[in-house]
């Protein structure tokens, strides 16, 4: 399923064109820091107002923006997100789908816990 999701999400980014929503805004907004130094959450705002997001979507979007030559390979920052909602798949079906292994104990016995490719 992650793999055809993978497969949909770059078809969508190689044929459909792309839609301007608020890519430019979020560029705009963590250049604050990034260019100018300034942390001011005050100061830090785009073409559609102030940074209204927590400090990670600063992180974030800065590492978007280094890696995108500062905004300006969307088609780069698309394949970085399909490619991410695909890995978000990816993880979420196996924590749906993974089940403890019961070795004879009955189940009530037998405790739940995360997969553990999912614990840090």
């Amino acid at each position: 399923i992650a793999a055809a999701d993978l497969a949909l999400g770059l078809a969508i980014v190689r044929f459909v064109p792309y839609t301007e929503i608020d890519w430019r805004a979020y560029m705009q907004e963590v250049e604050g820091p990034l260019v100018h130094g300034d942390w001011n959450y005050t100061n830090l705002r785009g073409d559609t107002g102030p940074l209204v997001y927590p400090a990670g979507f600063v992180w974030i979007f800065a590492a978007l923006r280094a890696v995108t030559g500062g905004g300006t390979h969307i088609f780069r920052a698309q394949i970085i997100f399909a490619a991410l909602h695909a890995l978000l798949i990816f993880f979420a079906l196996g924590a749906i789908f993974h089940q403890p292994q019961q070795t004879g104990l009955s189940s009530a016995k037998v405790k739940s816990r995360p997969p553990l490719w999912l614990v840090p």
